[in-house]
């Protein structure tokens, strides 16, 4: 689904104020999701055995390059086989996805959810922007730094119960999409839809100003505050 609008919720501050001044937009790396579950997978058997597999080998070229003896190689293999298990049993083979410098920018399709204007918009205090994103077809153009990320083209979320699982057929590409397009069913009634930065990282940074169509504030916004927003 790619809809005609999409609305990001901002609290009244310097910060979000320079979203309309400078046309500049905030990019939150996974770490720092509300949600810790956020970007955490599962695995199949056959991503299980391929990353072991991966692991063994590593570790045998590793060791030959060290020249370890026999005993001693075949110890290094087994504290490896088990370091590799234990970071699948906790999903520490991505991990780092969270900690990284990946920038995130969340969108959504609906502009007039209220936990959102009270969550988001502080209690109503703050506002809406509304964007009208250029979208392309193919999924490799958004592959384009400057096609995603100026353009603010987003990908959908998919809500599940489950965590996602990843299966070892699947490239780095569809690994990152599913860890980072998949988020628990609580929070379906946010209608999230991303812009994903891996070529800037993390940040605030320039969006295609012509791209913003409306500004909507609180019901609970302040005189003062909606003056200065209607000079923004």
């Amino acid at each position: 689904m790619n809809p005609q609008r999409l609305y990001k919720y901002l609290d009244f501050n310097e910060g979000s104020l320079k979203a309309i001044s400078d046309a500049t937009l905030k990019f939150t790396s996974p770490k720092d999701f509300n949600d810790p579950f956020d970007c955490l997978a599962s695995y199949s058997d056959d991503f299980v055995n391929l990353s072991i597999k991966n692991q063994r080998e590593h570790l045998y070229r590793a060791s030959d390059n060290k020249k370890l003896s026999p005993a001693n190689k075949l110890m290094a293999g087994v504290r490896a086989m088990r370091r590799a298990k234990s970071n699948i049993q906790d999903g520490g083979i991505f991990s780092p996805l969270r900690d990284s410098d990946i920038g995130v920018l969340s969108l959504s399709s609906n502009k007039d959810n209220l936990l959102m204007w009270s969550h988001y918009c502080r209690h109503h205090t703050g506002f809406v922007l509304e964007f009208e994103p250029e979208w392309y077809g193919p999924r490799s153009a958004l592959e384009t730094p400057e096609i995603r990320l100026n353009s603010l083209v987003a990908l959908e979320v998919n809500y599940s119960s489950d965590r996602p699982v990843l299966q070892g057929k699947e490239n780095a590409s569809q690994k990152l999409d599913k860890l980072l397009l998949t988020k628990s069913i609580d929070w379906e009634y946010e209608s999230e839809f991303r812009v994903i930065d891996n070529f800037r990282k993390a940040g605030i940074h320039p969006y295609k100003r012509k791209l913003l169509k409306g500004v909507y504030a609180g019901a609970k916004m302040g005189i003062n505050e909606l003056k200065t927003l209607k000079v923004k």
